[in-house]
């Protein structure tokens, strides 16, 4: 489908600058002609909508290729291995028993696929039995609730490994940070509340919206202090925002289920706005007619 749409825009741009170049002719030798006038415009503005058209039926098509791509290189790839070269995490840092053991059955749990913020979230919670996890359950629902919450990161591609096991950007953004929230409170091995709390640190990681849409997240940060990590962190909401800025963010325009380096490169008209792009068009097909018939 995609395919043939792409066809059809390549066939309509060169029925544009066909129609364009007839109109141009036309006005030379009669310049004062309003109805060919029309007919270059609306030419122009059909050549242009159906340029956009092809721009998005190809980078669709180029975002369905690495799909498949990746795909058939996660089912060719053995659990635990990276088909990129992409860096290791946590490899000089002291983790708590505990933390080992839910990055282990949580990596587990999701390979071949990288191993997202909700999924580890959620075996932090069930693996440590000695937090108090029911406090934090009368700001989000229950486990089942945040279990049963649909919510990716903002990119699932292998940004990263831990101990061979692929993880998407955000899980490995809130590794750093919480390595870099150990370093900075000096509490050794990294422990539960402290991956906790790195985890729902950025605002658009699956962990984060797994909580909920209303979940208040500076009430779940205090419930993770004082009932998961067990001491209040001193200017916590400064500290997090100071290593939030000292991590990179996850790329912009890097899309769902895709490869490093796959952008997609939709103009922003036809992404945001397709009902106005056929509107476009379809003015253009009706000032190329109406000339015509003046004419």
């Amino acid at each position: 489908m995609v395919d043939r749409i792409g066809a059809f825009a390549v066939l309509a741009i060169a029925i544009g600058l066909f129609a364009i170049g007839i109109g141009v002719a036309n006005l030379s030798s009669d310049p004062d002609g309003a109805a060919t006038a029309l007919q270059v415009a609306g030419a122009i503005l059909f050549s242009a909508v159906a340029i956009i058209i092809a721009i998005w039926n190809f980078d669709a098509w180029q975002v369905r290729r690495e799909r498949a791509m990746a795909a058939e290189t996660s089912e060719s790839e053995p659990a635990g291995s990276s088909a990129v070269a992409v860096p290791a995490m946590l490899g000089d840092v002291r983790l708590h028993s505990t933390v080992e053991l839910a990055l282990r059955s949580a990596a587990a749990q999701t390979a071949p696929r990288p191993l997202d913020t909700q999924v580890l979230f959620l075996t932090l919670m069930r693996a440590d039995s000695s937090g108090q996890w029911y406090r934090l359950w009368l700001h989000t629902g229950g486990a089942r609730r945040i279990t049963a919450r649909p919510a990716q990161d903002p990119t699932n591609y292998t940004a990263a490994t831990w101990q061979g096991y692929p993880l998407t950007f955000a899980t490995a953004r809130s590794l750093d940070i919480a390595a870099r929230l150990s370093r900075r409170y000096d509490i050794w091995p990294l422990t539960v509340g402290m991956l906790a709390i790195a985890l729902i640190a950025d605002p658009a990681s699956g962990a984060v919206r797994a909580l909920g849409p209303n979940a208040d997240r500076r009430a779940i940060l205090d419930v993770l202090q004082t009932d998961v990590l067990g001491v209040e962190l001193t200017d916590l909401t400064l500290v997090l925002a100071a290593v939030l800025h000292e991590t990179p963010a996850p790329p912009a325009e890097i899309t769902h289920g895709s490869n490093p380096g796959v952008v997609q490169r939709i103009p922003v008209l036809q992404r945001r706005y397709p009902v106005l792009v056929a509107c476009l068009g379809l003015i253009g097909v009706a000032a190329v007619v109406l000339g015509s018939v003046v004419g």
